[in-house]
């Protein structure tokens, strides 16, 4: 287990989103995990708290630490409310466009990551590669083949 990091995930706050998938991903190798989404009140694009507090709730179910904050990225104040150390940001790259509406005293002390593919974002998040899930080891119970008199005697003690 790696202790040591935190995966924060921007949008994770809503079930069955992307966002929650990748702190998924990366609870299981280990990573500390932050859920944060802007405070709505749980339309189609704003997760509302409670819904947060809940992928917050199932990542915990599986034994991943999880903290849950609601949090607006294009906001100074909030992020710096809540940033705690963040140095490495990645976001997907169709938002870049979206990069001018944050001050570039916050873009300047961070390093942003623009991705197209989530498979880049387990390369730049994870220390080394996952390993695929192996299939279990465990031996085969070996069919015995009886003979005719251990079958009939079944029949008889049954």
């Amino acid at each position: 287990m790696n202790k040591t990091k935190v995966a924060v995930c921007t949008g994770s706050g809503r079930h069955g989103g992307l966002g929650e998938a990748i702190l998924r991903r990366l609870g299981q190798e280990g990573y500390r995990l932050v859920v944060t989404d802007i405070h709505g009140t749980g339309d189609e694009h704003l997760s509302s708290e409670s819904e947060m507090a809940s992928v917050a709730e199932e990542l915990r179910s599986v034994g991943t630490e999880v903290m849950c904050h609601p949090c607006d990225v294009r906001s100074p104040d909030s992020v710096n409310q809540k940033r705690g150390g963040i140095k490495n940001v990645i976001i997907p790259k169709d938002n870049q466009p979206d990069l001018q509406e944050i001050p570039d005293q916050i873009k300047d002390s961070l390093n942003i990551i623009p991705v197209e593919w989530v498979d880049e974002i387990v390369s730049l998040a994870l220390e080394k590669e996952p390993l695929p899930l192996k299939k279990s080891n465990k031996p085969k119970k070996q069919k015995t083949i009886k003979s005719s008199s251990e079958k009939n005697q079944e029949k008889q003690t049954h």
